[in-house]
């Protein structure tokens, strides 16, 4: 996921651990996209670790993993609101981004009309 703030690009990657109950986590890290030299710089970090006795719910450790990780960015109110936009956004994005610009509307099939019209 990437954010554009004030002319800096941030790409935000999240990253999760579910396999042993004692080290259930989601990790999101913040980065600065930098065109010369070419790479990411590291901005900050967030961190949240599952108790043993919780249900792991992924969407619940990316928001409070990106919530740490912005106060720890040291981020203005309004720069976070920009950072939580593009999360809440982040799949209508991904899912018809693509669609609008390459793919034709989709057309219904024969079949269904075959049978309304029965």
């Amino acid at each position: 996921m990437k954010v554009t703030i004030g002319g800096a690009t941030y790409k935000i990657a999240f990253t999760h651990s579910n396999f042993q109950i004692l080290k259930r986590l989601t990790l999101c890290q913040i980065f600065r996209v930098r065109e010369d030299p070419p790479g990411d710089a590291f901005v900050s970090a967030g961190q949240t670790r599952v108790h043993k006795n919780d249900v792991y719910c992924k969407e619940t450790g990316r928001k409070l993993s990106l919530a740490r990780a912005l106060k720890a960015g040291g981020f203005s109110r309004e720069e976070r609101k920009l950072f939580w936009a593009a999360y809440r956004y982040r799949a209508v994005e991904r899912n018809l981004g693509t669609r609008l610009a390459s793919d034709p509307e989709p057309t219904s099939s024969p079949r269904r009309a075959e049978s309304s019209s029965l």
